[in-house]
């Protein structure tokens, strides 16, 4: 009995550290940082592609700043379409709120910036999903300014 006890907890913990993984494999969060000028601004770039569960319908974007000044913001594009959002309340555990940009399928830009002059550390969060919220097929975003 205690044998199978053992067995039963340690499947239970590997396939809670696998559904923990794979969890983390389709939130494609970013630890980052804005230098000291004013004007630093990060940027991203990122693929959505349809995948099992249907066509990407938007990205979905937020960031958490590590103290409360300044503020830090996000914004993401795709072609005609934007959506931005601001960690209004930094240094907290919260991220700000989510900011849905509806493009479909494609390459979106996605660009992290303060309100004012000093370093701070980020939290980024970029997911491609359909309409429901399912994630569709993406790779990690690709740095292309780091300030």
């Amino acid at each position: 009995m205690k044998k199978l006890t053992l067995q039963n907890t340690i499947t239970t913990a590997a396939l809670l550290a696998a559904l923990n993984y794979a969890d983390m494999a389709l939130a494609h969060t970013i630890p980052d940082s804005l230098g000291a000028a004013a004007g630093a601004v990060d940027a991203f770039q990122t693929t959505c592609k349809p995948n099992a569960a249907g066509k990407t319908a938007q990205l979905v974007t937020r960031v958490k700043a590590a103290k409360k000044t300044p503020l830090v913001s996000v914004q993401a594009f795709k072609g005609k379409v934007a959506s931005h959002s601001t960690d209004a309340v930094g240094g907290n555990a919260a991220y700000s709120p989510l900011a849905k940009t509806i493009a479909g399928d494609g390459v979106y830009t996605v660009l992290v910036d303060k309100s004012g002059a000093g370093a701070i550390n980020y939290v980024l969060d970029v997911h491609c999903q359909t309409l429901t919220g399912a994630h569709t097929e993406q790779p990690e975003p690709t740095q292309l300014q780091n300030n």
